[in-house]
């Protein structure tokens, strides 16, 4: 009879710590999801870890993978010849450009080195940087249903599950890998990219409040007309945005100048691709090193702004309400991207307003 009490008092002590526990998971992650700010860490009950054979194709998640053979060879062949032609117009356009001033070390911090597979990419924001960091995670056999789930439920960036799969390493070491493979970089048209960001990052306050902190209260205090009483959002208009960057040149990763975040004129990438392009250089590039064979998507990992994806239709809505003058003066801030990638601003002057 003793024994059977005791047998219930102790199943009842398991149920209680088993119901705590759970409170306390509940109250506990609700917050971290609305209050870190970005990029988001990975929680503490997350173990990361490299798996030692490849994802099952019969994981929960669709995966789609890239077929081989996908372009003939004389589709190969032409879009080889136009991304020596980028790669290229790179080399000349360093000849007559001024250096950066900013960090090569921190350039090459940036750098995603996978030597197993003989590529290096350094990861630009708002230019499909999600998709390849997906692709990376992959690689480094870092991805799993249960790192999917977390990224689909916001608590966890892909780019943290690439970059643990390849960490950095000191320079002269990262030096040497990069030797070992093939690099490349993936390059937008510079205004849009802006847009991109100011889009995702700045617009509306709803899951941004780390932005709105750091960059919007600072935007709207210092950069909004006396007159423009009429407009009562908290949040930066993008022609305020486009103003903090001429007057400041305060740049977040999500739209900081290519040339400052990835250093093209001292690196020397084999590869330009092009978001504007992206699918088919993608392709070709997968094809090119034989990637093929490892690599899958996941289609219920999305990476497109909730509010929608920034076209070059998109731009134009937002760019004719800019002034002249002030795009001008963007231009100038991101003059050296346009020259190195073959962009032009010339389409967006005649959209923007007169006033100043």
């Amino acid at each position: 009879m003793q024994s059977a009490t005791m047998r219930t008092r102790h199943a009842r002590w398991i149920t209680i710590c088993i119901l705590g526990l759970a409170a306390l998971t509940i109250v506990g992650r609700s917050p971290l999801i609305k209050q870190l700010p970005e990029p988001v860490a990975v929680p503490d009950f997350v173990r990361l870890k490299q798996f030692t054979e490849s994802i099952p194709v019969q994981s929960k998640v669709n995966l789609n993978d890239y077929p081989d053979n996908n372009m003939t060879s004389m589709k190969m062949s032409e879009l080889k010849t136009e991304l020596e032609i980028r790669r290229k117009r790179v080399d000349d356009i360093c000849q007559i450009i001024e250096n950066e001033t900013s960090s090569f070390h921190t350039a090459m911090s940036k750098l995603i080195i996978d030597t197993n597979h003989g590529l290096s990419w350094c990861p630009i924001y708002k230019v499909g940087s999600s998709t390849w960091m997906e692709h990376f995670a992959v690689l480094g056999r870092t991805f799993s249903d249960l790192t999917v789930d977390l990224i689909r439920r916001n608590i966890l960036q892909v780019n943290i599950i690439a970059r643990q799969a390849f960490p950095n390493y000191d320079v002269e070491t990262m030096l040497e890998k990069i030797k070992r493979t093939k690099k490349f970089l993936i390059v937008r048209h510079p205004f849009e990219r802006i847009l991109s960001a100011y889009r995702d990052k700045l617009e509306n306050i709803d899951g941004r409040e780390y932005y709105y902190k750091k960059f919007g209260r600072h935007i709207t205090q210092r950069y909004r007309h006396k007159n423009a009483s009429l407009d009562t959002r908290i949040e930066p208009s993008f022609t305020e945005f486009l103003r903090f960057i001429v007057e400041e040149k305060y740049f977040d990763e999500h739209w900081a100048p290519y040339t400052q975040t990835c250093r093209p004129c001292e690196l020397k990438y084999d590869y330009i691709l092009k978001f504007e392009t992206f699918k088919r250089d993608e392709d070709f590039l997968i094809q090119e090193l034989g990637l093929n064979k490892y690599l899958h998507t996941r289609g219920d990992v999305r990476h497109v702004n909730p509010r929608g994806p920034t076209t070059a239709m998109t731009s134009r809505k937002y760019f004719k309400n800019v002034p002249e003058l002030l795009i001008k003066k963007v231009h100038q801030v991101y003059e050296k991207d346009f020259k190195l990638f073959n962009y032009s601003p010339a389409d967006y002057y005649g959209l923007t307003t007169k006033q100043p």
